[in-house]
């Protein structure tokens, strides 16, 4: 009994601290256009700032604690219930937005590349799909294998180049035309006003369209199947290991490690360690331990939109553009219907609604490790505020120009003077 009464003080003077760290820090003392004035411990799972006048930047880090300090009832609970275990979601808002499609003409360059001209203030956001690996994809579920010419060529029509992939007549209804306030052009989706209607379909109609939203080939129990080609890779990678090994202590092998080697590197692979250090050469991405459904091999596929993965995207409401972005781990990344949910609390959180604007005003973006949020400062000065594929999520990531990948084209946001 004495042990519960203790524990009960215990607990009282525990939220009676939070309490008092929530209301020093609390969304009336965070609101738009209120600098942060206090780095108190709410303040890890949620930043409030104003980046210029116009320009405001809403940052949740869902980490370990976070119900402490924003309970249930909070406006910060509705967002962070939504997100998973160490991840970020960016949320920023432009009012009297004027926005526009930058890029390249031709090929892909840096994100800071594309931003160092630029004047400020202004927010700059990844924008559409394109063709990073061509070797793995067909010109439709059906079709021929890419030509190497299409490497780094845009998927949809844009105003920016007339060399770009068509999209598939499987995602032409999903994947749409953007056009941005000055008449630049972009194609990108799937809109996300609604949720996605995904309907699980018969193994027997995986590759049809039925199965466009599925990653996997799935057999009649509705499994998985492994794929024989990474197995052997996988195989391959236990072996390559202890011919390193062997080849270090200068023992004699009857086998070249170095023309092995060459030879995976020669089909587009690479050496690649985990983020935890384990190995993995000829099975590492882009493989996979599992058959992929033919859709994958569709070029701007959305065969990914039921898998976890770090997401982007834009929301158009009456006098503002919202700018939203989802970065984590992969493992703990999004459904695109779970962004979509995301999105939708975003915007009630600035006192918006997706219920209330055009069926096509709100869409995603290009995500994973194509992810950025760059704002580019009046006087110059460029910071960025989201990427993805980086190990760790913070308030200030750091630039690292070799792990951004390279992009065709972006969008660009100000306030409308």
């Amino acid at each position: 009994m004495m042990k519960d009464i203790k524990l009960s003080i215990f607990y009282h003077y525990f939220w009676c601290c939070w309490e008092w760290l929530s209301q020093i820090s609390s969304p009336a003392s965070l609101q738009v256009g209120v600098k942060p004035i206090l780095r108190s411990a709410a303040q890890q799972f949620y930043r409030c700032e104003e980046l210029a006048p116009g320009i405001t930047r809403h940052f949740f880090h869902c980490k370990a604690g976070w119900q402490l300090a924003y309970p249930a009832g909070t406006p910060q609970h509705s967002i962070l219930s939504t997100m998973n275990s160490q991840g970020a979601y960016n949320l920023i808002q432009v009012k009297n937005t004027s926005t526009s499609v930058i890029g390249m003409h031709e090929g892909m360059n840096n994100p800071l590349d594309l931003v160092k001209s630029l004047n400020g203030p202004s927010i700059v956001v990844n924008g559409g799909f394109f063709i990073l690996y061509p070797e793995f994809y067909h010109e439709d579920e059906k079709g021929e294998p890419l030509h190497q010419r299409f490497y780094t060529y845009p998927i949809g029509e844009t105003s920016l180049t007339q060399d770009y992939v068509p999209v598939s007549d499987g995602y032409k209804d999903l994947l749409k035309l953007r056009t941005m306030t000055d008449g630049t052009t972009y194609t990108i989706g799937p809109s996300l006003k609604s949720a996605l209607p995904f309907v699980e379909p018969d193994f027997t109609a995986i590759n049809s369209k039925a199965g466009r939203f599925n990653f996997y080939a799935m057999d009649s129990n509705g499994s998985k199947i492994e794929s024989p080609l990474w197995a052997s890779l996988r195989t391959w990678d236990d072996q390559y290991e202890d011919l390193q090994k062997l080849k270090e202590a200068n023992i004699p092998t009857t086998l070249s490690v170095d023309i092995e080697v060459e030879s995976l590197t020669a089909a587009a692979q690479k050496p690649i360690f985990s983020p935890d250090g384990s190995f993995s050469f000829a099975s590492g991405p882009p493989r996979d331990r599992y058959i992929r459904g033919v859709w994958t091999r569709v070029p701007g596929n959305l065969s990914h939109a039921k898998q976890p993965n770090e997401r982007s995207g834009i929301s158009r409401h009456e006098g503002s553009e919202l700018f939203h972005a989802y970065t984590s781990q992969r493992s703990q990344g999004l459904t695109i219907n779970e962004f979509r949910t995301l999105m939708q609390e975003g915007t009630r959180f600035v006192g918006l609604s997706l219920e209330n604007i055009p069926d096509d005003d709100a869409w995603a973006n290009d995500g994973g490790m194509s992810i950025f949020q760059f704002f580019v400062g009046a006087d110059g000065t460029k910071r960025l505020l989201a990427s993805g594929g980086l190990n760790e999520q913070s308030f200030e990531p750091s630039i690292n120009l070799k792990d951004m990948r390279k992009v065709p084209n972006a969008v660009v946001a100000r306030v409308n003077s």
